[in-house]
């Protein structure tokens, strides 16, 4: 068994770190404009993963008062992740980390398939199911499949190691 740390995707927290008053929307009541915050992390997210059926749901109500913490939820159709949000200044800036880590499944497959094949010397093709993204805790597992040319199909264990996407696999 091989076991090694792999990036599935962009980092999420580079992605969504902060964002600025110019895009933020800082209204007449000094809060953030949660439609605008909203918008802000769909376009992050749907840059960066394959997402269908997606859903941001912040609270109305996000005082621009710098250390004012809130949450967010985003909904894929491999779960539901919540977003840790605080605002950085009273200009509207604030910054977003998940809760759950987020990966491509079809990036996570890409990486398994290139470093399956150049570990086994073999051509391999991995898939990890139906859900374009999974979303799980740091040490979170999910199981995919590699048929591996001489070798047959063999399961691939993938346990998640940080908030950022990396994992490390096992081939049984």
């Amino acid at each position: 068994m091989r076991s090694k740390p792999r990036r599935a995707t962009a980092l999420l927290a580079a992605a969504l770190a902060s964002c600025t008053a110019a895009s933020c929307d800082v209204g007449p009541t000094h809060s953030l404009n949660w439609k605008s915050v909203e918008s802000q992390i769909l376009q992050q997210l749907a840059s960066r993963y394959p997402m269908s059926g997606r859903v941001v749901v912040c609270p109305e109500k996000i005082p621009d008062k710098v250390g004012y913490r809130f949450t967010c939820s985003v909904a894929f159709d491999g779960g539901t992740v919540r977003l840790s949000g605080e605002v950085t200044s009273s200009k509207g800036s604030y910054n977003i980390q998940p809760d759950q880590a987020i990966v491509s499944t079809a990036q996570a497959a890409s990486t398994l398939e290139a470093d399956i094949a150049a570990t086994t010397h073999a051509h391999a093709t991995v898939d990890c199911g139906p859900l374009l993204v999974r979303v799980l805790p740091v040490g979170g597992q999910f199981t995919c499949q590699a048929s591996i040319t001489g070798e047959g199909t063999r399961p691939v264990t993938v346990d998640v190691v940080d908030l950022n996407g990396h994992f490390r696999y096992s081939l049984g």
